[in-house]
């Protein structure tokens, strides 16, 4: 009994290191802050010509942190992660279509430093979910290296990378649409994404029977623009795909920023109802 017993006790602990050894260190950030401080330094997008903080009762800060990270292709991406009490989180992201040197010709600022983008990453991580935005010189590269860096560190971040979201708005569902296009990248895990006043401009249409999508218009917005929505609205239900529309009647382009009132936050509360039904 007592041989049996120290055999036991070597063979857990050679499997105990055994463990440890294969663990994956998690990734050295470029910095790491509460929301609280990202939150008090953002800049007021309303003043430098874009879009201020959406309209939306804020959930609280507490435990939620934001990583910053230096990827390929002159890539910087902030990871929000909520409370870490929080076990396997699933991953939303929030793709850009235009380049680093776009934005800030038409802000002079990060698009990452402004409170909009803040807002909506801290009201997704105060769902439970981790969010990475970003920044690139080569947006749809930079994209594709994100979500390669989120599968690599899925272990060491504790991510449900089985359960990957998008959230894009305007332009920027191109690159989503890009990338679920090309027959040589992994799709795997990819879930749900949701299109506020998309344009559609350029983006290939793809059968992805495991996706699902939401679409949000605006009737004050191009009608050219709202057609082409309107035109990927139909297609994916011709496909058979799951997709949820709504539509702001006398919403702007940039309503979840600009227009306080009661649609705006019917529209937002719809985007999180989708993202709890797909990504939990």
């Amino acid at each position: 009994m007592f041989r049996s017993c120290r055999t036991s006790a070597a063979a857990a602990l050679i499997l105990l290191a055994f463990l440890t050894g294969c663990a994956t260190p998690p990734p050295e950030f470029e910095s790491s802050v509460p929301l609280s401080e990202r939150w008090s330094g953002a800049l007021d997008g309303r003043t430098l010509g874009g879009w201020g903080p959406i309209p939306y009762p804020m959930p609280s800060m507490d435990g939620v942190t934001v990583h910053r990270m230096q990827l390929d292709h002159g890539t910087t991406t902030d990871i929000y992660r909520p409370s870490e009490e929080i076990a396997k989180t699933p991953v939303i992201i929030m793709p850009r279509v235009y380049t680093r040197k776009h934005d800030y010709n038409w802000l002079g600022v990060s698009l990452l430093d402004i409170d909009y983008q803040i807002s909506w990453c801290r009201l997704l991580a105060g769902e439970g979910y981790t969010v990475a935005v970003m920044e690139s010189d080569s947006p749809f590269k930079g994209f594709i290296s994100i979500v390669d860096f989120l599968r690599e560190n899925a272990r060491s971040l504790d991510l449900d990378t089985d359960s990957i979201g998008f959230w894009a708005m305007s332009s920027n569902p191109d690159a989503v649409m890009m990338y679920l296009a090309r027959p040589d990248l992994d799709k795997k895990g990819l879930t749900a994404g949701a299109f506020l006043y998309p344009t559609m401009e350029g983006a290939p249409f793809a059968k992805m029977e495991h996706i699902s999508y939401f679409i949000a218009t605006g009737g004050r917005d191009d009608p050219a623009l709202n057609a082409k929505a309107d035109k990927f609205a139909v297609q994916a239900a011709e496909a058979g795909l799951d997709i949820v529309t709504m539509h702001h009647p006398a919403g702007e382009h940039g309503f979840d920023s600009l227009q306080d009132d009661e649609t705006t936050r019917n529209i937002i509360d719809g985007v999180l109802e989708f993202y709890r039904s797909r990504l939990q």
